[in-house]
């Protein structure tokens, strides 16, 4: 596990709001659409469809982010090619697998957002299809304008993180109680980070959870069935909630992941340095914090 320097952020409010089309046509099945809109906005979701179960199917972090980023930018070419096209919207309110986190997910797409809904709300002034965009546009320029007040602000502390449990309930980061807490980023597709949180984080949570350690996992599968059957068939004690965004999550970006398993420890509202990787070195840094 590769060591974590002390690093200020600042705080994130909310989650982010969206407008999607998921894997089907937003499209009202009163509207008409040119037989050329009608191909391309088939070939937007043949593209998806294919994109979706080509990203599932990656076990890798590294490998699910470089397709991501490939698969993007040819989005961004797309629309490029075809400004006129209202299958735009298809193209800018496209999801992850999870059906909810957009592709387009960076705040700063509100300029995209806005920029091709303007257009296209000149061509086609009644279209309902296209007047999903400035919904989604309105909603992600808000977001935007909020994070530059955060980013404005001092910054302290670490970010808030707020992921489902398996039980769909939202458990925020700052309300985790414990004198040290680990944040535990990993993916139920390495076997190896499976043993870990078996053979070594079991044992060190049953020694120390008693003394103020606790664990807060994150998974960074996009497949939230089957992570949630691994949490429902291990048991393990603390707490565990899921981010299907995998390779695109904001918190691989917030917390600098460069590789799986990644572990951050807070303290005190703030994140202490540790550089620690079998059960030794983890047992000897929390029992120095504790």
């Amino acid at each position: 596990m590769k060591s974590f320097s002390r690093i200020f952020f600042a705080a994130v409010a909310g989650a982010l709001l969206l407008v999607s089309c998921g894997r089907k046509s937003s499209a009202p099945a009163a509207e008409v659409f040119s037989a050329e809109d009608q191909a391309l906005m088939e070939e937007v979701q043949a593209r998806h469809d294919a994109f979706v179960d080509s990203l599932s199917a990656l076990t890798d972090i590294m490998d699910q982010n470089a397709l991501y980023i490939k698969y993007n930018r040819e989005c961004r070419v797309f629309i490029a090619t075809h400004p006129d096209s209202k299958a735009l919207v298809d193209v800018l309110l496209q999801t992850m697998p999870d059906g909810e986190t957009p592709v387009f997910f960076d705040l700063k797409d509100a300029i995209l957002f806005n920029s091709v809904h303007s257009h296209l709300s000149e061509l086609y002034p009644d279209s309902e299809h296209v007047k999903k965009l400035g919904e989604a546009a309105a909603v992600r320029t808000e977001q935007m304008e909020l994070q530059n007040k955060l980013d404005a602000a001092e910054q302290v502390g670490y970010i808030d993180i707020a992921l489902k449990n398996d039980n769909s309930e939202i458990v925020r980061l700052s309300e985790v109680e414990g004198r040290l807490i680990m944040v535990y980023f990993w993916s139920l597709t390495d076997a190896r980070q499976m043993m870990y949180s078996r053979n070594v984080l079991l044992p060190v949570y049953e020694k120390f959870h008693s003394r103020g350690f606790e664990i807060y996992s994150v998974s960074l599968d996009v497949d939230r069935a089957s992570w949630a059957k691994d949490v429902y068939e291990q048991k393990y004690p603390w707490v565990q909630v899921n981010d299907p965004a995998g390779p695109v999550s904001s918190y691989v970006g917030y917390y600098n992941i460069q590789s799986l398993p990644w572990a951050v420890f807070i303290k005190d509202g703030e994140i202490v340095p540790a550089q620690v990787g079998d059960q030794a070195s983890l047992e000897k840094f929390i029992a120095s914090q504790l």
